[in-house]
C-alpha cells in the first residue's frame, strides 16, 4: 500500500508540475514575448529569459518519475540506466536553465536595441528586480516616479498600464527611437 501511495503521489505531483509549467510556457508565448511587446508598440518592454526554466523542467521530470517508479517497483538493482538518464537530463536542464538564460537575456536585449530601446541607468526602473529588466524608447521613462510605482515588480500585466500612462502623459502614440544613455 505504501508503494502505491508513494507512486501515486509522485505521479500526481509530476503531472501537476508539468501542467503548471506547460500553462506558463503557453502564457509566455501568447502574451509575454519580446516580439509581442514590440508589436504592441510599447514604449517600455521587459527583458525576461526565465521561460527557459520551463524547458529544463520538461527535460527533468519524466526521467525522474521513471527513476522513482523503477525504484519503487523493482528495487535499487533495476536503477542502472534510469539513474544515468536522470543525471544526464538534470545536467541538460541546468545547462538550458542557467547559461541559457544568460545567452537569452543578451539576445533579447540585442533585439530590443535593434528596435530603438535603450537600457535604464542603474537604480532606476525595475532596479529592485534581479530577473526582469526594463528597456525604454525614451530614457526619461526610467526616472518617472509614476512609471516606477506602476512597474514595481516586473510583472507583464503591468506593461499595458505603464504604456497607457506613457501614451496619456507624454502624448505619444508611437514612441520615437531613443539615443543611448
Amino acid at each position: 500500500m505504501k508503494k502505491v501511495l508513494a507512486l501515486s503521489s509522485v505521479l500526481i505531483l509530476s503531472i501537476l508540475f508539468l501542467y503548471f509549467f506547460a500553462n506558463e510556457l503557453i502564457n509566455y508565448y501568447e502574451f509575454k514575448t519580446l516580439a509581442k511587446q514590440i508589436s504592441n508598440n510599447y514604449a517600455i518592454v521587459y527583458i525576461d529569459p526565465t521561460y527557459l526554466v520551463f524547458y529544463g523542467t520538461f527535460l527533468f521530470i519524466p526521467p525522474y518519475v521513471w527513476c522513482v517508479f523503477k525504484l519503487q517497483l523493482f528495487g535499487k538493482e533495476s536503477l542502472g540506466i534510469a539513474v544515468k538518464l536522470t543525471a544526464v537530463t538534470t545536467l541538460a536542464a541546468l545547462a538550458i536553465s542557467i547559461p541559457g538564460q544568460i545567452i537569452e537575456h543578451q539576445r533579447q536585449k540585442s533585439i530590443a536595441r535593434e528596435h530603438g530601446f535603450v537600457d535604464c541607468p542603474s537604480f532606476t526602473l525595475l532596479s529592485s528586480t534581479h530577473i526582469v529588466e526594463a528597456m525604454v524608447k525614451d530614457p526619461q521613462y526610467c526616472t518617472d516616479d509614476e512609471i516606477t510605482s506602476i512597474a514595481k515588480y516586473g510583472y507583464f500585466r503591468e506593461l499595458s498600464e505603464v504604456n497607457a500612462y506613457v501614451d496619456k502623459v507624454y502624448d505619444m502614440k508611437t514612441p520615437q527611437p531613443a539615443t543611448d544613455i
